[in-house]
């Protein structure tokens, strides 16, 4: 567990222009994270889970990687910023 947080944590780097750069995360290292912010499972079909938080509603897929733009727009749905999200995926 501490080698997976690490490795991911390694790939999360300042590029050009002071640039935040994603990580490769699954999606369940996203539910881990978004559940830090109040979001909750509300239920989950087939590869895809529904998280809910007051008014806002992610669908996150359970895939082992997922891609930098899905990351983004479910980033963005959850109203979380970049910086924030690494900054959620480095606290246990």
């Amino acid at each position: 567990m501490m080698r997976a947080k690490l490795s991911i944590m390694s790939r999360a780097r300042t590029s050009n222009g002071g640039k935040m750069k994603l990580p490769v995360v699954s999606g369940r290292d996203v539910i881990k994270a978004l559940s830090k912010k109040g979001f909750v499972v509300k239920s989950v079909r087939g590869s895809h889970a529904k998280l809910i938080k007051n008014d806002r509603v992610v669908i996150v897929p359970l895939h082992s990687e997922l891609s930098k733009g899905t990351l983004l727009a479910i980033l963005r749905q959850a109203g979380i910023s970049k910086r924030e999200f690494i900054e959620l995926l480095k606290d246990p």
